[in-house]
């Protein structure tokens, strides 16, 4: 990458766990060495890394012949694990998959109750799926749970590990959204904003999106193949690099 190029920081790496819920404490304490490791080699390379993360299967699906109270319970333990275990005490508990005419919109709601109670849990819920469509029904049983953390949490930060997706597929290193299917995995999603108000500020509107472009490719490939290389030395299939700007304060994209 050329000298003078754009730096983005790297506001997630993020390791996917492949296991089913319940989680053990073994794999908890493996998956944050990963992210450990990973965020030392990319900051041993001139990279600011903000975050590291843990991105796990939706946990009302895997949990679905618990009771809500035996849920809360392992939520509760899986919280205090996190935070024992990771640099950076930040996991993803799933989407509910209120887009499955099958799942009982009460069971949404446990979902308020594992937020509220934890500090270091993420989660969602699921409205609309390129499979099943929107469950509109769902959007009161969403809304509700972001008015009970907004008013049960304190000063309502636990609304900001909350979100309503539509169509959004696992793999992805940004929370809330972010959730994981399939193999374990390693990926990366950086403040890129600051690229974007480089390439604009080089001349007129005209040619901004081979601007922006070029300047995708000229700061993401060094980072994709570190990415690709870790992922290996990991024993984790590489997840890709998210190119969102992902705004930060003055790192903005609005002017």
């Amino acid at each position: 990458m050329p000298e003078t190029a754009v730096r983005p920081p790297l506001r997630a790496i993020t390791v996917g766990i492949t296991e089913r819920h319940p989680l053990s404490p073994e794999t908890i304490a493996d998956s944050a060495t990963r992210a450990r490791r990973a965020r030392d080699a990319f900051e041993a390379e001139g990279n600011t890394v903000q975050s590291t993360r843990l991105s796990t299967r939706p946990i009302l699906e895997d949990l679905a012949d618990w009771s809500a109270t035996a849920i809360l319970d392992y939520a509760i333990g899986l919280d205090r694990q996190v935070r024992d275990e990771a640099d950076d005490p930040i996991l993803s508990i799933g989407t509910a998959p209120a887009d499955r005419p099958d799942l009982g919109l009460e069971r949404i709601a446990i979902l308020a109750d594992l937020l509220a109670s934890t500090r270091s849990l993420y989660g969602t819920v699921q409205l609309a799926t390129v499979i099943n469509g929107i469950r509109t029904e769902a959007a009161v049983a969403a809304a509700r749970i972001a008015r009970r953390l907004s008013r049960e949490t304190d000063e309502g930060f636990g609304a900001f590990r909350y979100a309503v997706l539509a169509c959004v597929e696992p793999g992805a290193p940004f929370f809330p959204a972010g959730y994981h299917r399939g193999p374990a995995s390693l990926s990366i999603g950086w403040q890129g904003a600051s690229l974007v108000a480089a390439a604009s500020a080089e001349g007129s509107l005209d040619g901004l999106t081979e601007r922006v472009r070029e300047a995708v490719v000229a700061a993401g490939t060094p980072i994709v193949t570190m990415g690709e290389r870790m992922a290996g030395e990991l024993g984790l299939t590489f997840g890709g690099l998210d190119v969102s700007p992902a705004p930060a304060g003055d790192d903005s994209i609005g002017a």
